[in-house]
């Protein structure tokens, strides 16, 4: 099994580029995102198959047009392999690796002798020789087979070097390098410059080790030649194989932990998509992936040039919670709840532990805001807008964040479910939401007294300030107590404590004129 990955989003709002709409690429008007230093991303040859992908002509020419670096391949007949080389060279692709067994057996590694043909062929393109390690003699994470595993991998080593090439090799569950530390050991031992390791993503979850993650990545970095993503669920059994490979746009698995450790150990290798028995069209699926690709590729909470030439402001930094107070605590009097949480570049509400609503310290009337959030499963949140503080039970308008799906709130009117305007106005039906566990992006739009709900780019509601509509529908609300509740006035931004587990970033607004 192999790894590959991705999704980009970005939202036209407004006529003005923010963090979750309309793609870049598809707007006259786009800027180039704000993207850290990108890694040549690949995508596994077993992502390149189906009914009309019969040829490696028209395997490589998906692989072209979806957006990918390269690819690659397995060991197999080396004219073929020769195509692959040509064929990609043709198109400005690059074939990154070639993936291979080596088994330790009756003393000795051995391996398909095709592979030294084939590994000649290579020679002057920096193909790597990605090889899974198996044995029947010796069980999976035996050091036993240390010293067999050691002189087969030099001998190759030196056959790899003479023609320019590298050996990476591939831990997989249930083979003798069955997890990252085997790989390392292995590689600590060789002790060659032109033998290193992969992180797999998938295999990791695979081997039950996702809270080790980031420190698996920090141990490996020195030696780390290649690295492999794809969407996954947190939390799934390794039983669960469908559950942990996913096209990169699925999953409740945050791949950007991956992404960002990799950046902060200096990574600058390959990155390759697991594809791996994911069933469906390919290129609508490997569509899906580059798009999360190119979205996890930006920084987050950051601002591009023409967003800050637009007036876009960060209202979360991703660092601190500058800016942000706990509701009815004046600045300087408190400090926010432990509830809350700034943590790998997201703010985090953690389930349980009281935190307080916060509110933003500036107050706002005519703004275009948008954030991305998460939610736990059966978890419930909110953003409310033109928030006062001389009416604590009702606040300001909440732009609703449920797990919508969950029996207790599928009950509820939809007037309670995500993206409503909470207990008075109910969201279209076909409004793009995300389960509890994936990122939505939401966008909250006020011109005068003109409102707008959006999410995931569909415009889910949009109403009139002190209407007689909204007055009608608030007198059917709990809200029905407060007079003043429905109009216009300048508040602040709340993020609403509900105690359930909720995440978000890239939080941004743009003041606007009422005109």
């Amino acid at each position: 099994m192999r790894t590959v990955i991705l999704a980009s989003l970005i939202v036209l709002l407004a006529g003005i580029q923010i963090g979750c709409q309309t793609p870049a690429r598809d707007r006259k008007d786009a800027a180039p995102a704000a993207t850290a230093e990108t890694n040549p991303f690949f995508v596994f040859d077993n992502g390149l198959r189906g009914e009309n992908l019969k040829t490696i002509a028209s395997q490589l020419d998906l692989a072209k047009e979806i957006g990918f670096a390269g690819l690659a391949w397995r060991t197999d007949d080396p004219a073929r392999v020769k195509e692959v080389l040509d064929g990609s060279k043709q198109r400005g692709l690059k074939l990154f690796v070639i993936y291979a067994n080596l088994d330790l057996k009756d003393g000795k590694m051995v391996y398909d002798p095709r592979l030294k043909e084939i590994i000649t062929l290579c020679k002057g393109t920096d193909t790597m020789i990605w090889p899974n390690m198996t044995s029947k003699q010796f069980k999976n994470s035996d050091p036993a087979g240390d010293d067999i595993a050691v002189a087969g991998l030099r001998e190759l080593a030196d056959l790899c070097d003479t023609n320019g090439l590298r050996i990476a090799i591939y831990p997989h569950v249930n083979m003798w390098v069955h997890r990252v530390e085997d790989a390392l050991r292995v590689v600590k031992k060789v002790n060659r410059k032109n033998v290193g390791m992969t992180f797999n993503l998938c295999h990791a979850l695979l081997d039950e080790a996702e809270a080790r993650i980031p420190a698996l990545i920090e141990e490996s970095a020195p030696h780390m030649f290649v690295a492999t993503i794809n969407g996954a669920d947190s939390g799934a059994s390794k039983k669960e194989m469908g559950r942990m490979i996913q096209t990169l746009d699925k999953g409740s698995y945050d791949v950007g932990i991956v992404l960002r450790k990799l950046k902060a150990v200096g990574f600058k290798g390959p990155i390759g998509l697991q594809c791996y028995n994911i069933k469906g069209d390919p290129k609508t699926l490997l569509t899906g992936s580059m798009s999360a690709w190119r979205k996890l590729s930006e920084v987050p909470n950051t601002l591009t040039a023409k967003e800050k030439a637009a007036g876009w402001q960060l209202l979360f930094d991703g660092q601190s919670l500058a800016g942000w107070r706990t509701y009815k605590t004046p600045k300087g009097t408190g400090e926010i709840g432990s509830g809350w949480k700034v943590e790998d570049g997201l703010l985090k509400k953690l389930a349980g532990i009281k935190g307080g609503d916060i509110i933003t310290e500036k107050t706002f009337d005519d703004f275009d805001l948008t954030w991305e959030w998460r939610i736990e499963k059966g978890g419930n949140n909110g953003v409310k807008y033109l928030v006062t503080e001389q009416r604590p039970s009702a606040p300001g308008h909440e732009y609703q964040m449920l797990d919508d799906e969950f029996e207790k709130w599928a009950k509820m009117p939809t007037k309670d479910h995500t993206a409503s305007f909470y207990q008075v106005l109910p969201p279209v039906a076909d409004k793009g939401y995300k389960p509890a566990g994936e990122w939505n992006c939401s966008r909250i739009l006020i011109k005068g007294n003109h409102v707008e709900h959006w999410l995931n780019g569909k415009k889910a509601i949009e109403y009139e300030l002190g209407s007689e509509a909204v007055k009608a529908a608030i007198a059917e609300s709990k809200f029905k107590k407060f007079p003043d509740f429905g109009q216009k006035i300048k508040g602040h931004i709340m993020l609403t404590d509900h105690h359930d587990e909720a995440w978000f970033r890239n939080i941004k607004l743009r003041e606007l004129s009422a005109k």
